[in-house]
């Protein structure tokens, strides 16, 4: 089990992250959260940064990853939609996602 972080960079400025925790014990990795500076966003940062995320938890054999987004963000929804994420439960205004990548 451990938290890792995906980092976005400009100048010496953290632009985004997706903070991820990976449970070996599950199979399965959980994103907490993604963050992208509004001056940044629309540059695809946010979906390599996903990408670099997915890909770290392909090469270490884990089966699904799952994130929990605002059922209003429609900007995220369409991040996720890209990805493959698919719509797992339903909380309120809360939606879990999930991707399956074995």
């Amino acid at each position: 089990e451990r938290a890792m972080r995906f980092e976005a960079w400009y100048c010496s400025s953290l632009v985004g992250m997706v903070a991820a925790y990976f449970n070996s014990q599950q199979n399965a990795v959980f994103i907490t959260s993604v963050s992208l500076l509004k001056s940044h966003q629309g540059r695809g940062i946010a979906s390599k940064l996903m990408r670099t995320c997915i890909e770290n938890a392909k090469n270490n054999g884990f089966e699904f990853i799952e994130l929990e987004v605002d059922g209003e963000n429609d900007d995220a929804f369409r991040i996720y939609k890209k990805l493959n994420f698919k719509k797992n439960k339903i909380y309120g205004r809360t939606t879990l996602l999930k991707l399956n990548i074995l």
